[in-house]
């Protein structure tokens, strides 16, 4: 059984995350890649939730890159947090 939450695909909000993402990670230039993009809005703050595939050889180490992603994803507003799930890659391709 899978339970699939419903994604607004046309939420503007959820549109400049995902540039603000791709952008970010191409600038890393670390062979990061990221899926699963959602975004719950409560009345504190709103989470940007997602996962990250990092490669096998990569530098940073997860605390950074989520630091640089969340900094990054301030442009969205002041009361983003990020939840990020990483995917780490346990082999050479």
């Amino acid at each position: 059984v899978i339970h699939m939450d419903p994604v607004d695909l046309s939420n503007p909000k959820l549109q400049h995350c995902r540039e603000i993402l791709t952008e970010s990670i191409n600038e890393l230039n670390l062979g990061l890649s990221f899926h699963d993009l959602r975004i719950v809005d409560g009345p504190s703050h709103t989470n940007v939730i997602f996962d990250i595939v990092r490669p096998y050889d990569c530098k940073m180490s997860e605390e950074e890159i989520k630091s640089y992603l969340h900094k990054a994803l301030k442009k969205v507003g002041k009361k983003i947090f990020i939840v990020i799930n990483f995917d780490n890659e346990y082999t050479e391709h």
